[in-house]
């Protein structure tokens, strides 16, 4: 598309469906669209299909990719269809993924999110 802007392919949702990577000098965002459109369900519960994939398996098969992707770098976050503000960090567990929201973040933090920890217990990471 254009420098720091990439397209990601996740079909399955609809054809040809699509995320976007955004990343300037370290910092890295995902923008999910619509492969993970109820995070609470389709990130920890991947192989689930709901009624909005066209396509089941593949679906599953695209949001499993995006997610181990999304979960591999600690600055990657993920959004669309998540709680505001949006934006989540998504780590791996077992077979299924872990969602925090940056949200839940804020307002277990002071400023700089120094300390804070998601309700799982997990330590919250400053974002830069």
């Amino acid at each position: 598309m254009v420098p720091g802007i990439y397209f990601v392919s996740v079909p399955g949702h609809t054809p040809g469906h699509t995320a976007f990577h955004l990343s300037s000098g370290n910092a890295q965002l995902m923008i999910s669209n619509d492969a993970a459109y109820v995070p609470a369900l389709c990130v920890n519960h991947p192989g689930w299909h709901g009624a909005f994939d066209q396509n089941g398996d593949m679906a599953e098969t695209s949001r499993r990719k995006l997610l181990d992707r999304v979960g591999r770098r600690s600055d990657d976050d993920l959004r669309s269809h998540f709680p505001w503000p949006g934006l989540a960090k998504i780590t791996k567990d077992g077979g299924s993924y872990a969602v925090t929201t940056i949200a839940e973040c804020v307002t277990h933090a002071r400023p700089g999110l120094n300390g804070a920890r998601s309700s799982r217990g997990d330590a919250c990471q400053p974002n830069p």
